[in-house]
């Protein structure tokens, strides 16, 4: 990969400086709650301690709703839920489940199943492994995968429901959903005039507006820097 010229790089921190003189003086929050098997970590700049504790709240509240909805731990989860009702029928589902699990298909059709949310058997297979240090037995670990497959997901958009073609089937949307859950946060934040700050959910990570002077990470990658107020920045390791 060509190496970005040192001046482009100058340039640009140049103009976040400009866009950023302006501003009142930020001082920096941070705030941990569990959600989603992890925990969510929140970092903020605001003007003041009650500013920052309105959009902890509000940011924490969402993920929470998400976590309800999005999480393969909790068993009335809409996720779980549908594990077992959309089996041979299509079931409406909600507006956050159906985005996550639009972007699982699209990225799983993309990478020919390496990535793919209908595995949620063999992960808790592999996860019962770690909780009791021992390698899952081969024949556990292919009947788990037997009841998987992207392929046996089934979308409708123009009706907003999903369907299963096999019983069994266990669904994890623990990477993509945390990306979700942290995106959102964010949006929160942005409405609640919040320019600068950091959701970070078990090393999924995304950022909004970064604070004056200060460059990102070394070794991380922007992926996109999409040109509304609160840009956000969405970064892999």
């Amino acid at each position: 990969m060509t190496a970005t010229p040192r001046w482009i790089l100058s340039a640009a921190i140049a103009v976040i400086e400009l866009l950023t003189a302006h501003q009142p003086s930020l001082h920096r929050y941070e705030s941990v709650e569990p959600y989603m098997g992890t925990l969510v970590k929140i970092t903020l700049y605001a003007s003041d301690e009650q500013v920052a504790t309105k959009a902890f709240r509000a940011a924490f509240d969402r993920i929470g709703d998400l976590d309800r909805i999005l999480s393969d731990y909790k068993p009335d989860s809409e996720l779980n839920r549908i594990a077992t009702t959309a089996v041979g029928h299509a079931i409406k589902v909600s507006d956050d489940l159906f985005t996550v699990l639009a972007a699982s298909q699209d990225l799983a059709a993309a990478t020919g199943g390496a990535f793919d949310v209908t595995q949620g058997a063999v992960f808790r297979v592999w996860r019962e492994a770690r909780r009791t240090s021992r390698l899952p037995d081969a024949a556990a670990l292919k009947e788990a995968a037997s009841r998987g497959g992207y392929q046996k997901l089934h979308l409708d958009a123009a009706n907003q429901t999903v369907r299963l073609d096999q019983a069994g089937m266990a669904l994890d949307v623990g990477a993509i959903g945390k990306g979700y859950a942290a995106s959102e946060a964010l949006d929160v934040l942005g409405r609640l005039g919040v320019g600068s700050a950091l959701v970070a959910a078990s090393g999924r990570a995304r950022l909004a507006h970064r604070h004056p002077r200060r460059r990102s990470s070394a070794g991380r990658r922007a992926a996109r820097a999409p040109t509304d107020e609160c840009r956000r920045l969405h970064f892999w390791q």
